[in-house]
């Protein structure tokens, strides 16, 4: 049975994108429910809108850090269920971020890890139900972010529209041994490689009482390669080597909406729509069939909301929502069915539970000091800004029986993240 486990895993390492890297690199306006693409200029809000470099009145360096939990189970109909518990450093070192103003109108950020980040893949007792067997597997390696470099420049046309654009490139490469739980013997080995280049502009108007944003992603190129090496490849096959290769591109997509509303003078609410569009057509390899059949994937519409309440001229309090659907289906049982939601999504995710889909709440305070006053009548500003609170989401599917592969999970996240700011 683990021949086809190997197929399987070859297949999808050459066909996924490691979008998971990103969530280990730090979260943007958690406190909000991720929305600010027509939120308030600050350094932050500029990953959600590069045109806020522009707004932003002063160079600053942001340094995101922090904890987070989560409680995992999964299972498949007639096997009991598995689970697992996290807790740890998120991300694993602290991230530095940087704005710098140029001129008044022209703003700069960036963040950049010229140096390779490594992290531990360690995971044990994976299920996996493979011609109505059910087995446990172990994972473990190394993932290593070789470079990253996240630049953003905004320009304020006028005082009250502003325009950006962000280049993102993400190098990452991961390796490691597939073992059997029980025995601990070792099934395979495999390494994979990833690249993404991502373009995209943005725009915000702002008036008194409220602001409109939009993010258009331009231009988006990922290539991963992947090698597997298996003596029961060589059993099975002939060969104890498979290399697969996959890359795809994209041009207008994303697509996210914002407007953010000043209902009193010390509440002010934002709310982001996001439409995502997938490649349809892909194909993977099915594991119930053995044989590759076109993905169950769907176009997404994610909802982002937050509110920031003044409580005095140093502290402010927020809240957040947030509800991202997942773009993978069920798939469809029968010859003419389609691959679905399955073992890949729930298992090879660096260890850590599927992101998608997901709905979450956060609650967080801000707290300014360090207050700096401005000769000529000019207003003061405070020089340090320290934020954090809670974070907290549920990501889950439910068993379809008329799907594909059958399966549920169920993983419940707590995260505190701690932002430090400081302007100059």
């Amino acid at each position: 049975m683990y021949w086809v486990l190997l197929f399987s895993l070859n297949f999808f390492l050459a066909s996924t994108s490691l979008s998971q890297v990103s969530s280990q690199l730090g979260e943007s306006k958690p406190f909000i429910g991720k929305s600010g693409t027509a939120g308030r200029p600050s350094i932050d809000g500029v990953d959600f809108n590069p045109a806020i470099a522009g707004e932003v009145k002063r160079s600053s360096i942001l340094v995101t850090w922090g904890a987070s939990s989560y409680e995992y189970s999964q299972r498949y109909p007639g096997f009991e269920a598995h689970s697992s518990r996290k807790f740890g450093l998120n991300p694993k070192l602290p991230i530095p971020k940087f704005l710098y103003k140029i001129s008044p109108r022209l703003g700069v950020s960036g963040t950049a890890i010229p140096f390779p980040v490594s992290q531990t893949i360690d995971v044990e007792d994976i299920p996996i139900v493979i011609l109505s067997q059910q087995s446990l597997v172990d994972i473990k390696g190394e993932g290593k972010v070789n470079a990253l470099a996240d630049l953003n420049i905004g320009y304020a046309i006028a005082n009250q529209f502003s325009v950006g654009m962000r280049f993102h490139y993400l190098s990452y490469e991961g390796g490691g041994d597939l073992s059997e739980s029980s025995a601990g013997e070792k099934i395979a080995s495999f390494d994979v490689k990833s690249e993404t280049v991502n373009i995209v502009m943005g725009a915000k108007f702002s008036a008194p009482l409220f602001s409109v944003g939009i993010l258009v992603g331009v231009f988006k190129s990922a290539s991963v390669t992947s090698k597997l090496d298996s003596q029961l490849n060589a059993i099975q096959e002939g060969d104890a080597n498979d290399d697969g290769k996959d890359s795809t591109s994209s041009s207008l997509n994303p697509l996210r909406l914002g407007l953010g509303v000043r209902f009193h003078p010390k509440v002010y609410a934002t709310i982001d729509v996001e439409y995502k569009k997938v490649e349809k057509g892909k194909k993977r390899f099915s594991i119930v069939d053995m044989t590759e059949k076109e993905l169950d994937a769907y176009d997404t519409i994610s909802f982002y909301s937050g509110a920031e309440v003044r409580v005095d001229h140093q502290t402010d309090v927020m809240f957040g929502y947030f509800n991202e659907p997942g773009s993978i289906g069920p798939g469809s049982k029968g010859e003419d069915g389609k691959t679905g939601f399955g073992f890949f999504d729930l298992a090879l995710n660096l260890g850590e539970p599927p992101e998608q889909p997901v709905w979450g709440l956060a609650g967080g305070i801000r707290y300014k000091f360090d207050r700096i006053r401005l000769r000529k009548r000019k207003r003061g500003f405070y020089r340090v800004i320290f934020e954090t609170g809670l974070v907290y989401s549920e990501t889950s599917i439910g068993i379809d029986e008329s799907g594909e592969q059958p399966g549920a999970y169920l993983a419940k996240r707590y995260k505190i993240p701690v932002k430090l700011v400081y302007r100059f």
